[in-house]
């Protein structure tokens, strides 16, 4: 047998079996409450990974995100702009969303805005 693709089988007694058991169950009441709160707050949900100590919900990126109060986790460059993944926690899950470049190009014009000035018209000395 080749050594490199070996693995040793999981030997667990039935206490421990029933610990991971209970342990996912309630893993996976966490995701559905969750998601099904994401759904009546109006996301779409994309994926599911419970693979993780707190199961990763993906959700699509809308202006509802917003208050979901999300903080970046990174960001990713691409070719035309940079993506940011933000992250929140919800109801012992992590949820997270892709904030598209235009979003980002967006909040920078709103930023570098001009302040509203108004123009004296009136001749100067008259």
């Amino acid at each position: 047998m080749n050594a490199l693709h070996y693995t040793a089988p999981a030997i667990r007694n039935r206490d421990e079996a029933n610990r991971q058991n209970a342990h996912i169950l309630n893993v996976l009441g966490f995701t559905q409450s969750a998601c099904e709160k994401l759904m009546t707050l109006g996301h779409t949900v994309i994926s599911i990974d419970l693979k993780r100590l707190k199961p990763i919900i993906t959700i699509q990126y809308q202006s509802k995100c917003k208050k979901l109060g999300g903080s970046l986790h990174k960001r990713r460059n691409l070719g035309g702009g940079t993506e940011s993944v933000m992250v929140s926690e919800f109801n012992h899950c992590i949820i997270q969303w892709v904030e598209p470049a235009y979003v980002q190009d967006l909040k920078r014009m709103a930023a570098a805005k001009p302040k509203n000035t108004t123009f004296n018209y009136r001749k100067q000395g008259a």
